[in-house]
């Protein structure tokens, strides 16, 4: 591998990235250095189709860049590190030109010079142009700071152009767009704080909210689109029992969210996942599960979860939401439809135990085996899951000689892995010689199974503890 850094970047590239990044490294403007174009052709086969060519070491690049020359893997690191530098760069490019604002504004700086008066008229022009065209579509905070820089600019080169008397428009415009960019930004970190807090059992106070918010109610702008959801989003976030504010924002998003791109309605629709879990999920209210994946049906239909590829964790939530409030179909059609999504590395494991989860939680035992039987999955999440799949799969069909046989190679697994974090082990081998009880018990051994299930409740780290209640009980 001749980086593991450098990888890692170039594979969340698409492959249309991957293509206009050779482009971007042969560019003589950009990269003088012949030898990085060359280590990028090189390589570049392997990204564009992963699973069938192998990524190339060290010692083979290095062959075929400088042959009969002795290995230096000291200058083939440095290759590798301007190569990434060279792919940040054209990233950072490719983002640029998705922002025409931020575009015509770097234009704008780039003719700010007194004797370019009919440039920067021309550049005003396609800005006025632009906001014009915008104004009702892009809301969200960050179209202020552009407004506001636009006046600023003006402001600029009335003085650079030695006129002593400003347009006091032009400062009140100013003075506008920067209170809805100052509220609308301080309301955003606001709303992600009281969202970690959530997640993390922390406290923080925030220094005169009341103040804060009673100065926002009264404003000429707090009807603007973006004041309105992060106030909506606050209030539901720290007063999580009334559960009002979460059905208020989610009726506001529904009717509101086309205003905004994809990053904020992203970020929205995220907040609202949070609360359904963090407030009420795991506090025991499980009415919400329904809530929570009725928003994670509109984050899929309205593509939010893509960058390009689906974000592994919203992957797993949304399969695992699905099973708990039995949408198998759903769950089916999305398995099928957005394994493929998924960062190369991940999209054969993720596929197969989902799949396999799904099936399980139809009680079709056999298809669990079909998937799971031969095959080894390298994610170490989900060989956890699998193996702890097939333990309920041979319990639930009576195959104790297999279970057995299972349960003694997933305690060497388990033993052997390196990786695991120590608590995490405990609780797997305490759910392993559990299962071992639970299986030589005999089927009218009452107080036996009473017994093991106190000592199951008053031990404190086990895996999978609720399956093993659940089979004591029947």
């Amino acid at each position: 591998m001749p980086s593991k850094k450098l990888l890692t970047y170039l594979n969340v590239l698409s492959q249309n990235e991957l293509r206009k990044l050779e482009k971007f490294i042969q560019s003589p403007y950009h990269n003088e250095v012949k030898d990085l174009s060359r280590f990028y052709a090189i390589i570049k086969p392997h990204l564009l189709k992963k699973e069938e060519v192998p990524v190339p070491s060290k010692q083979e690049i290095w062959k075929k860049l400088f042959p009969n020359t002795k290995y230096n893997d000291t200058k083939l690191r440095k290759i590798a590190s301007l190569v990434l530098q060279l792919a940040i760069e054209f990233k950072a490019y490719e983002i640029l030109k998705q922002k025409p604002e931020q575009k015509l504004l770097l234009e704008l700086h780039a003719v700010s010079q007194p004797e370019l008066t009919t440039h920067i008229a021309g550049i005003n022009r396609k800005l006025i142009h632009y906001t014009q065209q915008n104004s009702i579509n892009t809301i969200e905070s960050n179209f202020y700071r552009f407004r506001l820089s636009i006046q600023n600019h003006r402001i600029a080169e009335m003085e650079n152009d030695r006129k002593k008397l400003l347009k006091l428009e032009e400062l009140q415009e100013a003075l506008e767009h920067l209170d809805v960019f100052y509220y609308a930004q301080k309301l955003a970190m606001m709303a992600d704080n009281i969202g970690y807090q959530g997640f993390m059992n922390i406290a923080h106070q925030f220094h005169n909210t009341q103040k804060l918010f009673e100065e926002i109610e009264s404003s000429p702008f707090f009807n603007k689109p973006i004041i309105q959801v992060y106030y909506l989003i606050i209030q539901m976030l720290s007063q999580p029992e009334q559960e009002t504010h979460f059905f208020k924002l989610k009726d506001w998003l529904n009717q509101n969210s086309q205003h905004f791109d994809k990053s904020q309605k992203k970020t929205f629709y995220s907040h609202l996942i949070n609360y359904c879990i963090s407030h009420k999920i795991n506090k025991g209210d499980e009415t919400f599960y329904q809530y929570a994946f009725n928003v994670f049906k509109i984050m899929v239909e309205q593509q939010l979860i893509f960058t390009p590829f689906m974000e592994p964790s919203y992957y797993r939530n949304i399969i695992s939401i699905g099973l708990r409030v039995k949408e198998f179909d759903y769950v089916q059609n999305f398995i099928h439809t957005y394994s493929k999504y998924l960062p190369p590395n991940q999209k054969e494991n993720a596929a197969t135990f989902n799949l396999a989860s799904l099936y399980y939680k139809q009680k079709n035992y056999g298809k669990v085996l079909e998937l799971l039987h031969n095959v080894e999955l390298t994610n170490l999440s989900y060989a956890l899951g699998a193996k702890t799949i097939l333990v309920g799969t041979y319990y639930a069909m009576d195959e104790y000689r297999a279970l057995e046989s299972l349960l003694t190679s997933f305690r060497i697994f388990i033993l052997r892995n390196k990786l695991l974090a120590k608590s995490t082990k405990q609780s797997y081998l305490n759910f392993l010689k559990f299962t071992k009880k639970l299986i030589s018990l005999a089927p009218y051994d009452h107080k036996g199974k009473e017994k093991l299930q106190q000592t199951i409740l008053k031990t404190q780290n086990v895996a999978v503890r609720d399956w093993l209640l659940e089979q004591i009980n029947r």
